[in-house]
């Protein structure tokens, strides 16, 4: 007999991340479950590659499919671990090349988008006077503009807001960030998947190259992180009053045009608002084969 379709979800930070992944596909599915371990004879989804992960999960039970709870590269797509994986889901035809150059069967791909920005494209902006500029670095155990940031934040003109959303790492509530992220005009990041995610909601993104650029090419050269900053792919600052400058260049002319077709690569506009559907469609057809 065939079980649900089950979610593995984990404790802790990430678990709130998971479920932002989780909720847009349930809505498109009958009958599902979220657990901790795998269950035989089903469609197990999960977020994490680690090995310990895969231990604690019992991964190798049921059909395994792997969706990363991100966008960004930071070189953790693992090729070995994705392996172990009966499937890997994939936001869109860049990350399928990627991984078929690196050997994962096509078959095995599903390429069906990014659920998690679901409900942000059904969220109306809000009518303001003062532009919003929202700094959303990643964790500081990764490359980060988190602290040093901090120190530039009173120095902002009157002309913004600035607001910041910090990693759920690096936050006491562990909230990630996401409504926040709806609502800014602007947004400063450094390497993690907010870059792609403000992107993909046609949102500028500045860059400060001069807390992160060096540390990051020399730390994970190959990654798609890397090819951003190497060729200026967005709006790059080489100073705190330079990124003032970009600010309203970006709001005078918006997502520039390397950045567009980079995340229209990453995450297609047909995928945008439902992936969620997608997904759910997608794993269906496994669950049907797999009868």
């Amino acid at each position: 007999m065939q079980n649900p379709i089950n979610f593995l979800t984990v404790p802790g930070l990430y678990g709130k991340v998971v479920n932002s992944f989780i909720e847009p596909i349930q809505t498109h599915l009958g009958k599902s479950k979220i657990s901790k371990e795998s269950i035989p004879n089903s469609i197990n989804l999960h977020f994490f590659l680690e090995e310990h992960y895969r231990k604690q999960s019992k991964s190798e039970i049921g059909t395994s499919v792997f969706m990363s709870h991100g966008l960004a590269d930071k070189g953790w797509w693992d090729i070995n671990s994705i392996n172990t994986y009966d499937y890997v889901c994939v936001p869109g035809p860049l990350w399928m090349r990627k991984m078929i150059q690196e050997g994962i069967p096509e078959k095995k791909i599903l390429m069906v988008g990014y659920p998690k920005l679901d409900p942000l494209y059904f969220i109306k902006k809000e009518e303001k006077q003062v532009k919003k500029v929202l700094w959303a670095p990643t964790h500081n155990n990764s490359i980060s503009s988190y602290p040093q940031f901090n120190d530039y934040l009173n120095q902002f003109p009157v002309d913004f807001v600035i607001e910041s959303s910090l990693h759920p790492q690096n936050k006491q509530n562990n909230k990630p960030t996401f409504t926040e992220l709806a609502h800014a005009d602007i947004v400063i990041a450094d390497s993690g998947s907010l870059l792609y995610e403000a992107w993909a909601l046609n949102i500028p993104v500045i860059f400060p190259d001069w807390l992160v650029k060096e540390k990051l090419l020399r730390h994970y050269p190959t990654t798609l992180e890397a090819k951003i900053y190497r060729e200026n792919i967005g709006y790059h600052a080489t100073s705190f009053e330079h990124l003032i400058e970009l600010i309203y260049c970006a709001l005078q002319h918006g997502v520039d045009q390397s950045a567009k077709k980079l995340i229209d690569e990453i995450l297609p506009p047909s995928f945008r608002g439902n992936s969620g559907k997608i997904t759910a469609e997608k794993l269906l057809t496994l669950q049907m084969k797999s009868k």
